[in-house]
């Protein structure tokens, strides 16, 4: 059974935190179906809801695609800001930023690939 996540009481959210949050769907969902997108988004709300963490961000940056490969490159920030999978990303990002967003995982706090 999905659960609507609850509206956030702070402030509206800045365009940082949009994008913040949007790469890191796009970057985590990576090739998978768009219902992936929605999941991911979830399981970040749904941590940041159980560690009572300060922002969704500081629990975007905690992820892999935020950590510095080999050759210096940070996946989420190399990631396209353009095109249906980013555009999708945004929607499901703003969706969860203005309350909006049902969790399609049930709670859940991992995914895997």
């Amino acid at each position: 059974m999905s659960a609507r996540l609850a509206p956030s009481s702070a402030s509206p959210p800045d365009r940082a935190t949009l994008d913040v949050l949007a790469r890191t769907i796009q970057v985590e969902a990576a090739f998978g179906p768009a219902r992936g997108f929605d999941a991911v988004g979830a399981v970040i709300v749904n941590r940041a809801k159980r560690a009572h963490a300060p922002s969704l961000e500081d629990v975007c940056r905690t992820l892999a695609c935020w950590m510095p490969r080999a050759d210096g490159a940070v996946p989420a920030l190399a990631a396209a800001k353009s095109g249906r999978r980013y555009e999708h990303a945004r929607r499901v990002a703003r969706q969860i930023l203005r309350g909006r967003h049902v969790d399609p995982t049930a709670g859940a706090v991992e995914w895997a690939d």
